[in-house]
């Protein structure tokens, strides 16, 4: 059973509201945006292993790590969305 996050701890960004239960929402946040731990790491301005840690649920960010790493997540998949439209509006 995974552990929950009290709701204070919920983030409000763009006019939703998100919650982040732990490091494995958000690795699904990332695989279903189809990012690397790589990638997203650098974006966030840590290691990689650091994420993995985090995804795996052995570390806590921070309050402003994990903003980082969901602005991060938003930020890349936002872009790769936007070069798939051009790329679609190309052929």
């Amino acid at each position: 059973m995974r552990n929950s996050v009290p709701r204070e701890n919920a983030r409000q960004n763009d006019h939703t509201v998100e919650v982040i239960m732990n490091g494995f929402d958000l690795k699904i946040m990332r695989i279903r945006a189809g990012l690397r731990q790589y990638d997203v790491a650098a974006k966030a301005g840590i290691t990689p292993p650091r994420l993995c840690e985090i995804e795996a649920g052995r570390l806590k960010p921070s309050d402003q790590l994990l903003d980082r790493i969901i602005k991060a997540i938003e930020r890349m998949s936002k872009a790769k969305d936007l070069l798939a439209a051009l790329e679609k509006d190309i052929q």
